[in-house]
């Protein structure tokens, strides 16, 4: 999801939730005589401290292919916009634990403003912090690239799929260029595939899913590569990850249930709620692209809609909703849900999880179940929903699963050969 996409652009629908905090009795006691009964003393919690953000880099001249960084401690980022010279930038931010990073390209000689949000570690109170920096002003526009949803060494699930987003449109005779300069390498070996989404976005993606275990580098030899226009590749990259357990979900939206499976067995069976008609949940293979774990939905800003803006109307929420799994990067998230999935396995009252679909596209969970599957679950983990009449599209970043290999071209394609086991 791009641009304010953390903001919350998702699709639950929530209600508020209390914390009670008992009172502390303290009783004083001095001396061996007889007493007087010490009075009750009652002390009052300290509040959390508002959350320390700090966002880099600032100053002037800074150079563009300098990553912007928003770093949080004592609280959860809930949002960034990065403006540049005024106007909001549809980027994409890497999320890691109390970071957002983006290293997708600044253009030379701007000025850029970064608004961050951060609740703090109690969700009692948002501050807003802005951070300000410009970039020195260069000839050659620089072709940068960010792989989305994936940082260097980071373990990942068997569906991963390696997208690069370029900071400009690339022409189409010049992709092949620009492709035969990016190398995928893998050990064990194993086929894989280019597939260009858009003139700016170009996805690679194993012919089946990926090897628990195996290793994969990405090698960007992009140094004097042409990128149409002013755009030229400047310079060289690389980065590589490893693949974790495989973990494939299926989710079935008719009779709405989750099972969950780790290496070929189910570990999990969970009762759900997907989106109700007019509001579908998006359907075929997909896969995680991030984690949170509170999100800010709103509707307003989903659908754009006079219903969905009416604060009084039966299809207006604006809540944060958490433990948040994402399936795609517009909205779609698996969550809790607690105004619909009272507690694991309920299924006495009407509407609840497991029974119905009421959501408006998300899949809901139980508060328990969803902080066992946001806790299993990693970045291109499988999930597979059956039985929805809406596909998972390049729209969602879920087009890669949903289509077949023969779209993908194989001639960039590198792997390193499995190593002959010798005799023993």
């Amino acid at each position: 999801m791009v641009g304010v996409s953390a903001l919350g652009r998702g699709r639950g629908r929530g209600a508020s939730l209390g914390v009670a905090i008992a009172g502390v009795v303290v009783l004083l006691v001095s001396g061996c005589a007889s007493q007087v009964a010490p009075k009750p003393v009652t002390t009052t919690p300290t509040p959390a401290p508002p959350a320390q953000v700090t966002i880099t880099p600032s100053g002037n001249a800074v150079a563009i292919d300098s990553p912007v960084t928003v770093q949080v401690a004592g609280g959860t980022l809930s949002g960034v916009v990065l403006e540049e010279n005024g106007v909001p930038q549809a980027v994409t931010w890497s999320h890691q634990k109390g970071e957002w990073s983006y290293a997708g390209g600044l253009a030379p000689g701007c000025s850029y403003e970064v608004t961050a949000q951060a609740f703090n570690q109690s969700q009692t109170t948002l501050s807003n912090v802005q951070g300000s920096f410009t970039t020195g002003d260069t000839g050659a526009q620089r072709l940068l690239t960010s792989v989305y949803g994936i940082t260097q060494g980071q373990v990942v699930g068997v569906g991963a799929v390696i997208q690069l987003r370029f900071n400009t449109s690339i022409p189409a005779d010049l992709q092949a260029g620009v492709e035969e300069h990016i190398t995928v390498t893998s050990q064990p070996a194993q086929v894989g595939g280019w597939h260009w989404f858009d003139a700016s976005t170009l996805d690679f993606r194993p012919q089946n899913y990926w090897i628990s275990g195996t290793t994969v580098s990405i090698q960007a030899n992009l140094l004097g590569v042409p990128a149409g226009g002013d755009y030229w590749g400047l310079g060289d990259w690389t980065e590589s990850f490893s693949v974790g357990p495989q973990h494939i979900t299926v989710i079935d939206t008719t009779t709405h249930q989750m099972q969950v499976s780790s290496g070929g067995s189910v570990v999990y069976t969970f009762p759900v709620s997907t989106g109700k008609s007019g509001y579908l949940t998006i359907g075929g293979t997909l896969i995680v692209w991030y984690k949170s774990p509170v999100v800010l939905m709103d509707s307003c800003s989903t659908f754009h809609t006079p219903a969905a803006c009416d604060p009084g109307g039966g299809a207006y929420y604006h809540e944060n909703v958490y433990q948040d799994t994402a399936i795609s990067t517009d909205g779609y998230f698996i969550h809790a849900a607690p105004w619909d999935c009272y507690y694991a396995g309920d299924r006495s009252t009407p509407g609840g999880c497991g029974t119905i679909n009421r959501s408006f596209g998300c899949v809901e969970l139980s508060p328990a179940n969803a902080a066992t599957f946001y806790g299993f679950s990693q970045v291109g983990d499988v999930v597979q929903v059956q039985g929805s009449a809406l596909a998972g599209s390049f729209t969602d970043d879920e087009g890669d699963w949903n289509l077949p290999f023969s779209a993908f071209t194989l001639p960039t394609v590198s792997a390193t050969p499995t190593p002959t086991p010798t005799a023993s």
